[in-house]
């Protein structure tokens, strides 16, 4: 089965860690849509790094922008192969960027399999609580009247 790996960036350190400790086939990087000189570096040696093994994406997103980012991801996740197991990588970039993807994974709990954080000082897997918060038709109608 492949394992889909979507992460945020800023450095290259955690998410090289994760694609090596879980065997990712496919790497899906939520980027900035104007990445700056670091981000830019990291992506660098990431497809440097892993490019030749396996696939990578770069997704552009907002970075301040949680709701659209999360929605970007979300979307990402169900185009993602039914047959693949999606792994969460929540350890680089903004607070932000990191926040929208585990909403998304929180939006889409029952296909992510595991929401995680790569800790800088021994690369080790933190595993995140994965939370599921779906609204039933009353909710979402009381919502978008508020938002409209």
């Amino acid at each position: 089965m492949d394992i889909s790996i979507i992460a945020t960036i800023y450095s290259y350190e955690p998410v090289i860690a994760s694609v090596t400790k879980f065997g990712a086939n496919n790497l899906y990087l939520l980027i900035d849509n104007k990445p700056d000189e670091t981000q830019t570096n990291a992506i660098s040696e990431v497809k440097k790094t892993l490019g030749k093994y396996i696939n990578i994406e770069l997704i552009k997103t907002d970075v301040y922008d949680i709701v659209k980012i999360a929605n970007e991801a979300k979307d990402l996740i169900d185009k993602i192969s039914k047959k693949s197991r999606i792994l969460l990588n929540v350890s680089a970039a903004r607070k932000t960027k990191a926040f929208g993807l585990m909403f998304a994974g929180y939006a889409r709990a029952e296909k992510v399999e595991k929401i995680f954080y790569i800790t800088k000082e021994d690369q080790s897997v933190v595993f995140l609580p994965k939370i599921s918060f779906s609204l039933n038709k009353s909710q979402k109608k009381v919502l978008s009247y508020f938002s409209s």
